[in-house]
Order: C-alpha cells, then sequence, then structure tokens
C-alpha cells in the first residue's frame, strides 16, 4: 500500500473513534515503525505499522519460534515482522509477544499496514 494510502486509512479510523490527532505511542524498531492512538479509557483503538522500503506484500518473520510464521515467496516479505501476529495480538485472540503488550489492550480492531 501506498503511505499515504494508509494515512488515510489511519484518519478515517481514528476520526471515527473521535481521536484524530498524535498517536498516544510511537516506537521504532530499525525500520519499523508502529504506531497507537488510544481512547479516553487508555486502551489501544487504531495501530498502524509502516515498514521502511517494503515493496507490496504480506509482512512475515519467516520461520519458527514466537513471532514467526510462513516462507518468504512473491507476495509473502520476510521483513522481520509477522502481521499475522501484530493482527491477533491487537485483537486479543493471543498474547501479545514484545513489549509494547502494556500499551496495547485491546478492544476496537483497526490495523493499518
Amino acid at each position: 500500500m501506498r503511505p499515504v494510502n494508509a494515512e488515510r486509512l489511519v484518519e478515517q479510523w481514528t476520526d471515527l473513534h473521535g481521536i484524530a490527532g498524535q498517536p498516544a505511542l510511537e516506537e521504532r524498531d530499525g525500520g519499523h515503525l508502529r504506531r497507537v492512538w488510544h481512547g479516553p479509557d487508555g486502551k489501544a483503538l487504531v495501530e498502524a505499522h509502516t515498514i521502511a522500503g517494503m515493496a507490496h506484500g504480506a509482512p512475515i518473520h519467516a520461520g519458527v519460534g514466537p513471532g514467526r510464521c510462513g516462507v518468504a515467496g512473491p507476495a509473502t516479505l520476510n521483513v522481520g515482522v509477522s502481521s499475522t501476529h501484530a493482527i491477533v495480538e491487537f485483537w486479543g485472540l493471543a498474547p501479545r509477544s514484545d513489549a509494547a503488550a502494556a500499551s496495547a489492550s485491546p478492544r476496537t480492531p483497526n490495523l493499518v499496514h
């Protein structure tokens, strides 16, 4: 997805939740940027991930083990971040596997990649 389109999706969801503006949390890990917007109760409502230099495809962290899955291919790109894991963690379907666990208590799922 083009970065401008991702930003428009973030604006759509933050406007819908009445939390437009700067994210409550912004983390960088190498070329990966994670931003989180919280509601008035402190729960994460919108989360956006940006991976610098990533081509169009599904981001994965290939291999076996915590936070890893899949095999890289034409449409699955091994960029060290698993979109599958990030989505299920944000939606509360699996426990957070990273230090962000405390900042992202899920309530309404909205994930933009």
